[in-house]
C-alpha cells in the first residue's frame, strides 16, 4: 500500500523518498562533508522501513531524528546531525508561537514565569546579539538534555525556549545592566563557562517561593507609624507577632490571579474585612475548641477563667463549670487562611517592651549651637562682643531643660494631640470648648509645672477658648517629637515603648480633647490613621481591650476619620479617670460579652474570627521577610511572613531541617546536613522521662522527604547525612544503604557520608583502639578539630573509663573497623569519606564558625550550624575552550577574562538568589561565598597531548588551580573596593586584603553541565572511550570523539576496530593493531588509572582551591585489596574530600557484537571473574525474589522498565539499568 504523508496545513500527499533525502541534505549546510551522499543514504536506509503507511510531518521529522541517532555509535559526525535535527524540530515548534525573543520574554512575564524585572532591559538591543550559529556548538547529548530538563516550559508544559533564548535569559536573570548581560550571554552560550544547575533552571523565572501574601493597601504596624505593605522598605522597623519591633529585611512581590480569603475579626474595622491574603498565608490562632466552655455554652469561657463568671445553665449552678488548668499558649499554631475557622481567636500584637526611660531632654530635639544647658533650664548664649551686652539672650522665654517622662507630661501629650498644633514654629496653640474649663486650666497649670512657662488665655466669640504657650524652642521640642497637623502626628519610639502608667495620662488627655462619651463606653474619633492605631495599641499596652474601625466620612472632610471604642466592660475605671460627661452611660458592665469576643490571657490578646469569605483577585500581591522573627503584624493582626544544615539534638530543630530540607530540595538545591549533634541510642531524654531511639528513626524521615520532593519536576531531590564516626549510632548508620535487612533501618534514597576527624584517622592507621560516645555526653566533641579534638576526645576517653560516662564503645580493632567499613563503600559507595580537620584547618573565615559538614557532593567548605545554613552559588569553566589555537597551551588571557566575568556573575545571583530558609539567607549575606570549579579537564590534557595518568599532568593541574585561585580573588579584591567586603570580614578583623567574597573556588563533580557543555566531567578522567549513559533525557552512546579522529588521522577508524573498543568495555590499551599508531596513554579509561595518581591530580588542585575538590575513586577489581592504602594517602595527600567510589567497570562500553573480556583474559583471571560475578547476580537474584516474588523478578529480567520497583537490589539483574 502507498504511504501518505500528512502535511501541516491538514492537506495529504504522496510519500517520496527524494524529499526525504534533500531534507537529510538541508542538515549538512556548512558542514563540508566529503562523502555526504554515502552518510544520507545511511541515513535513508536506516529510516526506510521504519515509515508507516500514513505519518504526519512531525512523525517524519522524529522519525529522521530517531534513525540519525541509531547511528552515533559509528561516527560522531552522526552526533552533529542529529543536534541539528533536534534544533529544526524545537525551531519549528517555537516559531509557530513567536516571532521574536522579545515577545516571548513578556508571554513569559505576562504568564507569570518570568521575573518583571527583566523585561525593563533593552530587550531590542539584547535580541540583536543573539547569535544562533552557536546553537551548533550543542552536540546532541547536550541539546537533549536542555529540551527536556532546563527550558522553560508554559502551563500546559510545552516549551517556550529556543537555546539561545535560554542563554539569553538566564543571563538576563544574573546581569545588573545591559553590558553584564552581553558578556555573560557571551561566555556561557560560547560554553566557556556554564552555571551551576539551580541557577540555569530559575534565573529570571518566578518560582513559587513568593506564595504567601497580601495585597496591596494592607496597613503594616511599623516603629514610625503605619504604612500599606507596598510602601514597605529594607530597614524598615515592623511589629511581630511577640510583640517586638523588628528590621525588614528583605521585600517581595509578585503577580497573583486566584482567591483571597478576607478575614474579619470582631471588634477590628467595623462591617469590612480586617485583612485580606493569599490561601496559605499563615496567622497566629488559637482554635475555637480549645476555648469552648465545657457545658458548651454560646459564648466563651476560657478554661483560666474563675468560674463565678461562668453564664448560668438552666437547672444547674453556676458553680458546676469544671475549671481546667490547663497552658492556652501550647494550643497556639500558625494556620493558613484556608485553614481558619470562625470562632477562632487571633492574636493581635502589641508592644510589649518598656523603655525605662525618666525624661527627655529638649536640646536633644533642637538643632541649635548657641542653646546650652545652665542650672536646669535652656538658655541662649550671646556672642555680641559689646562690653554691656549679657551673656545670654533674655528676650526668649526659659523653659526647663529636662521634661520628666511621667504622666503629667503624657497627659499634656494627649492634650496636644487632640486639641494642638504648632504655629509659625513659635506657638503651642490648643483650642477647647469654652465649657471645658477643668481641661483648661489642667493644660495651663501642666505648661508651669513642665516647661515653667505660663500660656495666655483667650475666649473666643465662637464659645472656644484658645491656649497659647509662647516658646520657640519648646515648640520644636514638640514638633520634632510628635509633629504638627491633625493628620500628621505620630508617637515616636520613646512614647510608644514608655512606661503603661504614664501612657495612661496620654490616653487621658487625648479622649479628654477628642473623645466622646457613649452609652457603653468612649469613642475616641481622630483623622490620623497612624495615629489611631498608635492609640488602639497603647490602650492594648494597658490592658484593655478596645474596638477599632472607621468612622463616618463627611463630604466635606478631607482625611478619613477613624473611631477606638474603649468599653465600660474592661475600661471603666480609665473611663471614670477622663471624667468626660459620664452622665451619658446607661449600660451596665458585663464581663460576659469581653470573654465572647476577646480575651486577655498573659501577655497574649485574642480577638474572634467572626467570618471568613473568598473573592478573585488579578493583580500584585506584596510580603516581606523579618529579621530574626517571622512575623508581623498586618491590620492588627499576627501574620507570619514568608520563610521564605546542622540538625541540633531537639525535636524541633530535626522538624525545622526537614522542612527547609523540603524547600532546598524543591529549588534544585542538594542539600548536605550533620546529624551528629542527635544523641545515641539509649541516651536518656529527662523532659520525658524516656530514653532516644538514636539517629536512624530520624535519618528516615529524610529519606521520605527527599524520595517524595522532584526538584522542580526536572530531577531528583537529594541530600547527604554527615555523621562524626565517633557517634554511638555509627554502625547503624553504615549500614543504611544496604539492600537488604530490615527496611526500617535502610535508607535507599538518601546519600551518606562520614566527617572524619585527624585523630581517628591516626588511630587507625597505627592500628590503636577508638572509642564511641553518646554526643549528649560528648558535646565538646562535635565542634572541634585539630589539636583541640585531640584533648577533648582523650578527656571523653578518661571519663569513661573512670566510669563518669553512660554511654561508650571501645572499638578494639580500628583496622578490622576500617576494613569493614571500606567494604560497605566498595559495596554501596556509602557512606563517603571527608575529613573533618582537613575543612576547619583551611578555614580561612575562623572566627565566623566551625565547618561541620559538606554539601550533597562534597566540594563545599564553609562554617555552618543551627543557626546558619551554608549555601554556596557554583558555576564552573570549560578549560577545553580555553586551548590556544595552536594546541600548545592555554589561552591564559582569554581564561582570565572568563573567570573575572564569572566572579562578578556569581555575585550578582546571591542579591537576586531565593533562600528557602532565613538560615541560608543570613549564611550567605553575612559571608557572600561563591564556588567556581572546571571541567574538561581530561579532554584539554589529550588536546594538549599530556596523559591523565602522569607528572606532567599532576603539574598542569597545580598550574591551573594556582592561576584560577590568582585570578579570582584579585578580581574580588576589586570588587570589595567597588561595592564593599563581605560583611564578616570587618567583623573578623582577618589580615587577608578586603574582598567581595569569604570563599571563591570549589570543584563541583559538574554531572549536568558537563553534558551540556559536551565535555569531561570536572576534573576526572574520561569513563570510556564508548559507553552508555542513562538520564532523565533517555538512555545515550557517549563516544570519545577524539580518539575517533586521532584514528581518522592514521586511517585506523572502521568498524572492525570500533567492535573491538566495545568488546574490550570501552578501552584501547590492549588493541594490538593500535600500538605504535596512536599515544594510546592518552586514551587511559578512569579503571584504567590506578587510584592514587587520581588522588595526586586532586590534590595538587586543592593545594590552592579554598574550598574543596569533590573527586570520585574509580578503583579496578583487582586493586580492592588495597583500599586501605589509597584512603590512606588520600588522607595523607591533603585532600578534603573523597566522594564516590566505584569498583571494577560501573560504566560500561555497549557490547553489540563480541562479549569478552580481553583485558581479564590477557591477565589471567577473566574466567574466575566471571565465575565470581555468576555468582553474585545469583545471590541478589534469590534475595530480590524473596523480596519481589518471582513475577516481578521475571518482568525485571526481561527489561520491562514500568515493572520495574526502582531498588538498587535490582538494578544488578536489570538489562536496562547501567
Amino acid at each position: 500500500m502507498e504511504r501518505v504523508v500528512i502535511k501541516r496545513d491538514g492537506s495529504v500527499e504522496r510519500f517520496q523518498m527524494k524529499k526525504l533525502i534533500n531534507a537529510i541534505f538541508a542538515l549538512f549546510d556548512g558542514m563540508n562533508l566529503p562523502d555526504d551522499w554515502e552518510i544520507a543514504f545511511k541515513i535513508a536506509k536506516e529510516l526506510d522501513l521504519k515509515i508507516p503507511e500514513k505519518v504526519t510531518t512531525e512523525e517524519l521529522d522524529f522519525l529522521v531524528l530517531k534513525a540519525i541517532e541509531h547511528l552515533i555509535p559509528s561516527h560522531y559526525i552522526y552526533d552533529t546531525l542529529a543536534s541539528r535535527q533536534l534544533l529544526k524540530i524545537i525551531n519549528r515548534k517555537i516559531d509557530k508561537r513567536f516571532s521574536s525573543f522579545e515577545e516571548m520574554i513578556r508571554y513569559g512575564i505576562k504568564e507569570n514565569l518570568y521575573k518583571e524585572e527583566i523585561g525593563k532591559f533593552d530587550l531590542e538591543r539584547l535580541s540583536k546579539v543573539i547569535d544562533y550559529s552557536r546553537d551548533h556548538l550543542l552536540d546532541y547529548f547536550g541539546l537533549t538534555t536542555l529540551k527536556d530538563r532546563y527550558f522553560t516550559r508554559d502551563r500546559n508544559g510545552e516549551i517556550i525556549e529556543k537555546p539561545q533564548w535560554f542563554f539569553m535569559r538566564v543571563a538576563l536573570g544574573i546581569g545588573n545592566n545591559e553590558e553584564e548581560i552581553i558578556k555573560i550571554y557571551d561566555k556561557i552560550s560560547k560554553l566557556e563557562y556554564l552555571h551551576s544547575t539551580p541557577t540555569l533552571y530559575n534565573s529570571g523565572t518566578i518560582t513559587n517561593q513568593y506564595s504567601s501574601c497580601f495585597p496591596a493597601g494592607t496597613p503594616i504596624i511599623t516603629k514610625n507609624g503605619v504604612k500599606n505593605i507596598e510602601d514597605i522598605q529594607v530597614g524598615d522597623v515592623v511589629l511581630t507577632a511577640e510583640g517586638n519591633f523588628k528590621v525588614v529585611s528583605g521585600t517581595f512581590q509578585r503577580k497573583y490571579s486566584s482567591k483571597l480569603y478576607k478575614i474579619k475579626v470582631w471588634g477590628l474595622w467595623g462591617d469590612e474585612e480586617t485583612v485580606k491574603a493569599t490561601d496559605d498565608h499563615k496567622f497566629l490562632v488559637l482554635p475555637k475548641e480549645e476555648v469552648d466552655c465545657n457545658r458548651k455554652f454560646f459564648k466563651v469561657c476560657p478554661p483560666y477563667q474563675n468560674t463565678l463568671k461562668c453564664q448560668p445553665v438552666y437547672r444547674e449552678y453556676a458553680n458546676v463549670c469544671e475549671r481546667t488548668e490547663i497552658d492556652l499558649l501550647e494550643a497556639l499554631k500558625w494556620t493558613e487562611a484556608k485553614d481558619l475557622n470562625e470562632g477562632d481567636f487571633i492574636v493581635i500584637p502589641y508592644p510589649k517592651e518598656v523603655k525605662d526611660k525618666e525624661f527627655l531632654n529638649i536640646l536633644d530635639y533642637i538643632d541649635n549651637i548657641n542653646l546650652i544647658e545652665k542650672d536646669g533650664y535652656i538658655l541662649k548664649k550671646n556672642y555680641d562682643k559689646q562690653k554691656r551686652t549679657p551673656e545670654f539672650n533674655n528676650q526668649i522665654n526659659t523653659i526647663k531643660a529636662k521634661i520628666p517622662l511621667n504622666s503629667d507630661f503624657m497627659r499634656f501629650l494627649g492634650y496636644y494631640l487632640a486639641e494642638g498644633y504648632i504655629l509659625d514654629n513659635r506657638l503651642i496653640v490648643f483650642t477647647f470648648n469654652s465649657k471645658e474649663k477643668e481641661y483648661i486650666e489642667d493644660v495651663r497649670n501642666l505648661s508651669i509645672k513642665l516647661f515653667g512657662i505660663v500660656p495666655t488665655i483667650h475666649d473666643n466669640k465662637d464659645n472656644s477658648t484658645r491656649i497659647s504657650i509662647h516658646s520657640t524652642y519648646l515648640s520644636k521640642f514638640i514638633n520634632n517629637l510628635v509633629g504638627t497637623g491633625y493628620n500628621k502626628k505620630v508617637l515616636p519610639e520613646e512614647i510608644l515603648l514608655a512606661k503603661p502608667e504614664s501612657q495612661r495620662g496620654l490616653i487621658i488627655g487625648i479622649f479628654r480633647g477628642d473623645g466622646t462619651t457613649v452609652s457603653d463606653g468612649m469613642r475616641l474619633t481622630i483623622s490620623n490613621k497612624s495615629l489611631a492605631y498608635q492609640i488602639f495599641i497603647i490602650l492594648l499596652r494597658l490592658g484593655y481591650m478596645p474596638r477599632i474601625s472607621k468612622a463616618y466620612k463627611n463630604h466635606l472632610a478631607k482625611e478619613q476619620p477613624y473611631s477606638i471604642h474603649l468599653s465600660i466592660n474592661d475600661g471603666l475605671d480609665l473611663i471614670k479617670e477622663i471624667n468626660k460627661d459620664l452622665y451619658k452611660i446607661k449600660a451596665k458592665p458585663d464581663m460576659k460579652k469581653i470573654n465572647s469576643y476577646r480575651f486577655r490571657y498573659g501577655d497574649y490578646v485574642f480577638y474572634k474570627i467572626q467570618s471568613i469569605k473568598t473573592e478573585n483577585f488579578d493583580g500584585i500581591v506584596y510580603d516581606f521577610e523579618v529579621k530574626g522573627d517571622h512575623s508581623f503584624s498586618a491590620n492588627l493582626v499576627a501574620a507570619h511572613n514568608c520563610y521564605v544544615n546542622v540538625i541540633d539534638d531537639s525535636l524541633e530543630s530535626i522538624m525545622d531541617k526537614a522542612k527547609e530540607t523540603a524547600f532546598l530540595a524543591k529549588y534544585a538545591g542538594g542539600v548536605g546536613t550533620d546529624i551528629t549533634r542527635i544523641r545515641a541510642t539509649g541516651s536518656p531524654i529527662k523532659s520525658l522521662n524516656a530514653k532516644s531511639s538514636g539517629i536512624i528513626p530520624f535519618i528516615k524521615i529524610f529519606d521520605t522527604i527527599v524520595n517524595a520532593i522532584q526538584q522542580g519536576g526536572r530531577r531528583r531531590s537529594s541530600q547527604v547525612m554527615y555523621l562524626q564516626p565517633w557517634h554511638l549510632d555509627v554502625d547503624a548508620f553504615l549500614d543504611l544503604r544496604e539492600t537488604t535487612g530490615n527496611p526500617y533501618f535502610r535508607t535507599p534514597s538518601l546519600n551518606t557520608a562520614f566527617w572524619m576527624p585527624d585523630e581517628i584517622m591516626r588511630r587507625i592507621k597505627e592500628g590503636e583502639p577508638f572509642y564511641l560516645f553518646d554526643p549528649a555526653e560528648c558535646p565538646e566533641l562535635i565542634t572541634s578539630y585539630g589539636e583541640n579534638f585531640k584533648i577533648k576526645y582523650e578527656e571523653c576517653i578518661k571519663k569513661a573509663e573512670n566510669g563518669e560516662l553512660k554511654l561508650w564503645k571501645k572499638v578494639e580493632d580500628s583496622q578490622g573497623w576500617f576494613n569493614r567499613y571500606l567494604f560497605k563503600l566498595a559495596k554501596t559507595g556509602h557512606p563517603w569519606l571527608i575529613f573533618k580537620d582537613r575543612h576547619n584547618e583551611a578555614n580561612p573565615v575562623p572566627k565566623y564558625g566551625v565547618i561541620n559538614s559538606s554539601n550533597l557532593c562534597s566540594e563545599i567548605s564553609l562554617p555552618n550550624s543551627p543557626e546558619r545554613t551554608a549555601v554556596c552559588t557554583l558555576a564552573s569553566v570549560n578549560l577545553t575552550k580555553h586551548i590556544n589555537e595552536n594546541k600548545t597551551d592555554i589561552d591564559w588571557e582569554k581564561l582570565k577574562e572568563t573567570l573575572e566575568i564569572m566572579v562578578v556573575a556569581l555575585d550578582n545571583i546571591l542579591d537576586k538568589n531565593f533562600y528557602p530558609s532565613e538560615e541560608s539567607r543570613l549564611h550567605t549575606m553575612e559571608l557572600r561565598p561563591l564556588g567556581i570549579g572546571l571541567m574538561g579537564f581530561a579532554e584539554t590534557l589529550i588536546e594538549l597531548g599530556i596523559p591523565y595518568d602522569s607528572e606532567e599532568a599532576v603539574e598542569f593541574a597545580r598550574k591551573i588551580a594556582k592561576f584560577m585561585r590568582e585570578v579570582t580573588f584579585r578580581k574580588s579584591e576589586e570588587l570589595a573596593e567597588e561595592r564593599g567586603a563581605f560583611p564578616h570580614y570587618y567583623e573578623g578583623n582577618y589580615d587577608f586584603k578586603p574582598r567581595r567574597n569569604s570563599h571563591l573556588l570549589a570543584i563541583a563533580p559538574t554531572a549536568s553541565i558537563s553534558i551540556i557543555a559536551g565535555t569531561s566531567s570536572s576534573i576526572d578522567s574520561i569513563f570510556s572511550n564508548i559507553y552508555s549513559r542513562d538520564t532523565l533525557s533517555g538512555k545515550f552512546i557517549v563516544i570519545n570523539k577524539q580518539l575517533i579522529k586521532a584514528l581518522e588521522e592514521q586511517g585506523l577508524w572502521n568498524e572492525e576496530i570500533a567492535e573491538k573498543i566495545k568488546a574490550n568495555s570501552g578501552s584501547v590499551q590492549y588493541i594490538e593493531e593500535l600500538e605504535g599508531k596512536i599515544n594510546k596513554a592518552l586514551f587511559k579509561t578512569a579503571y584504567e588509572i590506578h587510584p592514587k595518581r587520581q588522588i595526586d591530580i586532586a590534590a595538587a588542585f586543592q593545594e590552592y582551591i579554598d574550598q574543596a575538590v569533590s573527586k570520585s575513586l574509580y578503583i579496578e577489581e583487582d586493586l580492592r585489596d588495597d583500599m586501605f592504602n589509597i584512603y590512606m594517602y588520600a588522607w595523607e595527600k591533603g585532600l578534603k574530600s573523597t566522594y564516590y567510589c566505584f569498583i571494577d567497570k560501573t560504566v560500561k562500553g555497549e557490547k553489540y557484537t563480541l562479549n569478552v573480556n580481553k583485558r581479564g583474559e590477557r591477565r589471567g583471571f577473566g574466567a574466575a571473574l566471571k565465575t565470581a560475578k555468576n555468582q553474585e547476580i545469583e545471590e541478589i537474584e534469590k534475595m530480590a525474589r524473596e523480596k519481589y516474588g518471582d513475577e516481578v523478578v521475571e518482568k525485571v529480567k526481561s527489561g520491562n522498565i514500568e515493572a520495574c520497583p526502582t531498588d538498587p537490589l535490582l538494578a544488578k539483574i536489570c538489562p536496562s539499568c547501567e
